[in-house]
């Protein structure tokens, strides 16, 4: 219980919001993070995030995490990334 009185709960108060997410996965979206250090997670977590706070800068982090996961396994999740865009795309609710 002492590990998760005094790792867990910081953590999770710490990312307790979307902003809070956008602001650790956004504001250096190139550089690695361990709260999300597999590609396809930092990057889909990343751009719904983005999509969520209403970034300005939106499409800046389209173009980049694209280029990532060309890059990432020979570009494995580009697809997926590709789909979740278009989702992000048709929900503008």
């Amino acid at each position: 219980m002492k590990v998760f009185y005094e790792s867990a709960i910081p953590y999770f108060n710490k990312f307790a919001s979307v902003s809070a997410i956008d602001a650790e996965l956004n504001s250096r979206p190139t550089e690695r993070t361990p709260n999300r250090g597999f590609p396809w997670l930092r990057c889909s977590t990343g751009i719904i995030v983005a999509k969520l706070v209403g970034r300005p800068d939106y499409d800046t982090f389209v173009k980049i995490y694209s280029d990532v996961l060309t890059r990432s396994n020979k570009g494995f999740y580009l697809k997926r990334f590709e789909a979740l865009l278009d989702s992000l795309r048709r929900d503008v609710s």
